[in-house]
């Protein structure tokens, strides 16, 4: 037997748990971040994605959602106040007004768009 086979070690199982439940989910990402840590996962979008892999199907869904409609996700404190914006019933862990003023900056800009509505659309695609 090789000695280089034992240097290899798959990396261990998750066993995060998300119960869905708002007063879970500080701990919850807390957990994701220490889980990226220990496994050398610093970067915003692998730790977006643990965190989504691990949540209930139905979160799952909602966190899927809010990260494909947000412009850039370029820190983890983005994602962490976005989603803790869904739960009201916990008082959010970070300052959130300014993630919340840029997210509505971009709804606002979206909605405003000359391609928002199916006949403007149709408009600028005969243009070509």
């Amino acid at each position: 037997m090789e000695e280089g086979f034992g240097q290899f070690r798959a990396p261990p199982e998750s066993h995060l748990e998300f119960s869905g439940q708002a007063q879970d989910l500080l701990g919850y990402l807390e957990e994701v971040v220490e889980y990226g840590k220990a496994q050398g996962i610093m970067d915003t979008l692998s730790l977006v994605q643990i965190a989504i892999d691990e949540a209930p199907p139905l979160t799952r869904k909602l966190w899927c959602f809010l990260i494909v409609n947000i412009p850039v996700l370029e820190q983890w404190d983005s994602f962490e106040a976005l989603v803790t914006l869904q739960y009201p019933e916990i008082k959010p862990a970070k300052d959130i007004l300014k993630h919340f003023e840029e997210f509505y900056s971009y709804l606002n800009e979206a909605c405003h768009s000359e391609l928002s509505s199916v006949p403007a659309l149709g408009d600028y695609l005969r243009q070509f």
